[in-house]
């Protein structure tokens, strides 16, 4: 099981916030709201309590933000309404009741929108984000969070609202398994959090950057993250990510095999998430506990523990965690040699994971129900379900060959969108200067410096043009070099694709009459891998990137045919031979026999590297 979700329980912007107060300045809050008349500042004090107590005492909390909404509305105070039914939204979130959040979070937009408060209708915005990620809605939480941040970036900047952003869509970018994207976003808010000397939100990234190396397998580093974020919970008394800190760092030490530790921070884990009654997260340290107790050979625990795991998220409606829990207990049963008992589990688990398109569980659930017949001695059906196994694990492997070219080109559009601000902020600068420059030249006109000045002016504008311009020609050769790649790894995949079409339609013609129909498939595709439309392109962006390199080897070595031409372009690359192979759609060993002959083209010795030679072209 990984660790547990971190931004399920994203902290929420409070639009009166006094996040996380000491207790001198609770006493303070409390004190105040006694005395104060029931007017408007009445209800900013309860909102305070209301932030200060979420995370402590969320049922305290709750009835703060019952009196908030009461009161609001006994005073017709619009903004106060739509603020307290947002806080109303909050805490049924954080208890996993998402109709109910989702019913308050819909009437506090309304109140917003009639209010037209763009800030407060992002806040209640981010809400929905939230509830869309948890229901693996993962796409439409991206696009409204993509839309909070046009409406958080414009003056005045809410710089801690952008922080917030960019954690939640780290996490969204962790469950999609783009780690590099998540680990970008994380990354963004942290010197956000460290200017605004924000250390709640900032544990918030860091328990992000938590989850990431997790999911790198970096146990080490995720344990020091969590560690950070976990002290700074500790001493703003936040215990709900107190506890789900606490969760994280002891499944990691399960994975680095620390058994006792691992049950010890589970422990207090689960002791602080039934004290918050967090249904979830109590859900998720049982299961973790089980999963302990399955290692050190006490099953009686660790099937009790998987059993009241189930149950709760069978009652919250957690699908995935259901699945992750049935096949944990199930390995339970076969770790005691009670595959009957294990085997209606599995079944279970993969009836709920083909019907939510969950690869990744229904590839454990197959692995250990073959494993589970195996015991029974029913060899026939092990080989069956490992055959399913084996082909779930086929195609997940292919949908992260396809996932990682898309997580190339979303960075490639992100960072491109950076370069154009990057370049309009430069002629911004430019434009500054000039105007400072301008406003020195008409200083020093009176004093008769006007000729100086003009050649100064002059000079320094050239070289600032000069400057700006080079600055620009750098990043549209940063532009192209992602060009060449993205298109080269787009020419691989293409062509390794059709290469195994070529392949089934062979096999088909063996044993199929239809022969004609299979006959002309395979010449479409042989005409497909002939076709030398994306190599020009290639060829194109090539010569863009590296300017005259094919003129420069015809000069050198005027015996070179095209096709060497295209093996030292590939070369030049710095690609491996396993990736030329693909792209020039021949086998590996083909192109070891192409570079044995290149080298002697080139009269290279075995002690010089071809590689070297191309490299310096």
């Amino acid at each position: 099981m990984k660790p547990f979700s971190f931004p399920i329980f994203l902290c929420f912007l409070a639009l009166n916030c006094l996040f996380a107060q000491n207790e001198k300045k609770a006493d303070s809050l409390i004190n105040a709201y006694k005395n104060q008349a029931e007017d408007t500042l009445k209800v900013s004090t309860i909102a305070a309590l209301y932030n200060h107590f979420l995370y402590q005492d969320h049922k305290l909390a709750k009835q703060y933000a019952d009196e908030e909404l009461k009161l609001s509305k006994k005073l017709n105070y619009d903004e106060g309404i739509g603020t307290s039914l947002y806080h109303l939204g909050i805490y049924y979130n954080n208890i996993d009741e998402i109709d109910s959040a989702k019913y308050y979070y819909d009437a506090s937009l309304k109140v917003f929108e009639k209010l037209n408060k763009q800030s407060s209708i992002a806040n209640v915005n981010h809400g929905f984000a939230i509830l869309e990620y948890s229901l693996g809605n993962f796409d439409s939480a991206l696009d409204i969070l993509d839309k909070n941040l046009i409406i958080y970036n414009k003056p005045p900047v809410d710089s801690s609202s952008l922080a917030v952003t960019h954690v939640l869509k780290g996490g969204i970018y962790r469950q999609l398994g783009k780690y590099k994207l998540a680990m970008n976003e994380a990354l963004s808010a942290l010197p956000i959090y460290d200017n605004l000397n924000e250390d709640i939100r900032r544990a918030d990234a860091l328990g992000m950057l938590a989850a990431v190396e997790f999911n790198l397998e970096n146990f080490s580093q995720s344990i020091e993250y969590n560690s950070k974020a976990l002290e700074i919970y500790q001493d703003n008394n936040d215990h709900l990510y107190s506890a789900q800190a606490m969760n994280d760092i002891g499944n990691t030490y399960y994975y680095l095999k620390d058994y006792p530790k691992a049950e010890e921070f589970l422990k207090n884990s689960l002791t602080l998430s039934e004290k918050i009654d967090s249904q979830d997260l109590i859900a998720t340290s049982l299961g973790n506990l089980g999963k302990v107790y399955t290692k050190t050979d006490e099953s009686e625990k660790a099937i009790s523990n998987f059993n009241k795991s189930i149950e709760i998220t069978q009652k919250t409606g957690n699908q995935y965690k259901t699945i992750e829990s049935l096949n944990d207990l199930g390995i339970a049963y076969n770790s005691i040699n009670r595959p009957k008992k294990a085997i209606p589990l599995f079944d279970r688990a993969i009836d709920m994971g083909k019907k939510i398109d969950a690869r990744q569980n229904l590839r454990i659930s197959f692995f250990n129900k073959s494993e589970s017949q195996t015991q029974l001695k029913n060899y026939r059906e092990a080989f069956d379900t490992y055959k399913q196994f084996t082909a779930i694990s086929d195609s997940i492997f292919n949908s992260e060959k396809t996932k990682k070219i898309e997580e190339l080109r979303t960075q490639y559009e992100t960072e491109k969108k950076e370069q154009q601000i990057l370049l309009q902020q430069n002629e911004i600068d430019i434009l500054k200067k000039k105007e400072e420059i301008d406003m020195l030249y008409k200083v020093l006109l009176g004093f008769g410096l006007l000729l100086s000045l003009i050649g100064f002016y002059a000079l320094r504008q050239k070289l600032k043009r000069s400057k700006a311009e080079k600055e620009k020609l750098n990043m549209d050769l940063d532009f192209k070099k992602k060009e060449l790649t993205t298109h080269a790894l787009h020419l691989a995949k293409k062509n390794e694709v059709l290469e195994n079409l070529k392949q089934q339609a062979q096999e088909f013609k063996t044993s199929e009459n239809s022969k004609r129909g299979f006959n002309k498939l395979i010449r479409t595709i042989d005409f497909d891998l002939k076709d030398d439309n994306n190599w020009e392109n290639f060829s194109r962006y090539f010569e863009q990137v590296h300017k005259d390199f094919n003129t420069t080897v015809k000069k050198k070595f005027p015996e070179v045919t095209s096709n060497e031409l295209r093996l030292m372009a590939l070369l030049k690359m710095n690609l491996s031979s396993k990736e030329i192979a693909n792209i020039l759609n021949v086998s590996p060993e083909g192109i070891k026999k192409a570079r044995y002959r290149l080298r002697k083209k080139l009269r290279i010795t075995t002690e010089d590297s071809l590689q070297d030679l191309v490299l310096s072209l």
